[in-house]
């Protein structure tokens, strides 16, 4: 899993530095933000998804909707066995420098400065790995929320807003470590990560894919388990009805040793069935187990 790779800085730190970046968010304009979705990724396979994203260069929209169009079919797959024992290692590394990428390249979008070089240098690191892939390793769309189903950039923007004002105004709280439910999260976690210099892991129980119970990538669980041991964990979906899918991630997240859990999401009920609403406002819901 992507890190950070150093000893997490003071809280006073991290608020001092969200504090600036709150800043940027705030002056940054997506009102002219255009929307993509997986109709306009012309691929089958992976090696076409990798041609594919390397004409979304000129255009941060499409960058965005390539990103979410590497992450979600790579990561489904990964979790479906559909991906050979020899070709799980360059999985691996393509999955990782995906999300990499994704929280950098999408933290400067909601700054207003996105950053084209740091996915066409993310795909020059992968183009082994992916050609590695083959053709013939499942590569299966899903349509997700955002760009699509009532979740837009302004709205997200305003979700990294509202959180980050709420960590700043001492009533909220800084996490140590932030659990996107895979993979409609992405586009909100990525640059949440981003945001408050947090490392990110993904878990997956999905009522449209058939989930029972919470599922992952078996490679990442050590790691997941690791960050969340003792620490206080922010899971986060981008759409939440009833709450049952958000709550099984939360009960899963507090049986590898949170210390605290919260759980958001950026559409919402006012008072899901499965979860306790801690605030319901417009593009930024905040949740705790009840």
């Amino acid at each position: 899993m992507p890190k950070f790779n150093r000893a997490k800085p003071a809280e006073s730190d991290i608020l001092q530095k969200l504090e600036a970046r709150l800043r940027k968010l705030s002056d940054a304009n997506l009102s002219e933000s255009r929307r993509y979705c997986h109709d306009h990724v012309d691929a089958r396979n992976f090696p076409e998804w990798l041609d594919y994203a390397k004409t979304t260069l000129h255009d941060s929209d499409a960058i965005r909707n390539a990103l979410y169009y590497g992450f979600q079919p790579l990561y489904d797959s990964m979790i479906s066995g559909s991906i050979p024992p020899e070709s799980r290692s360059s999985a691996l590394k393509v999955l990782d420098r995906l999300v990499e990428a994704g929280v950098k390249f999408l933290t400067g979008y909601y700054m207003g400065e996105p950053d084209p070089a740091l996915f066409r240098e993310a795909l020059n690191h992968i183009q082994d790995d992916i050609r590695a892939l083959g053709r013939d390793v499942r590569y299966t769309t899903k349509f997700r929320n955002v760009d699509y189903n009532g979740i837009y950039p302004p709205g997200i923007q305003s979700f990294l807003q509202q959180i980050s004002e709420h960590s700043l105004d001492g009533k909220g709280f800084v996490p140590d470590y932030i659990v996107g439910c895979a993979c409609g999260s992405s586009e909100v976690v990525m640059p949440l990560s981003g945001f408050f210099e947090t490392d990110l892991g993904f878990l997956r129980r999905s009522w449209r894919r058939g989930d029972d119970d919470v599922r992952m990538v078996e490679e990442q669980e050590p790691f997941i388990k690791s960050c969340s041991n003792g620490k206080i964990v922010l899971c986060v979906e981008d759409y939440v009805c009833t709450g049952r899918s958000l709550q099984r991630v939360m009960n899963k997240v507090r049986g590898y040793g949170a210390s605290s859990i919260k759980g958001a999401s950026v559409n919402g009920p006012n008072g899901p069935d499965y979860l306790k609403s801690e605030i319901d406002g417009r593009k930024f819901h905040l949740y705790r187990l009840k």
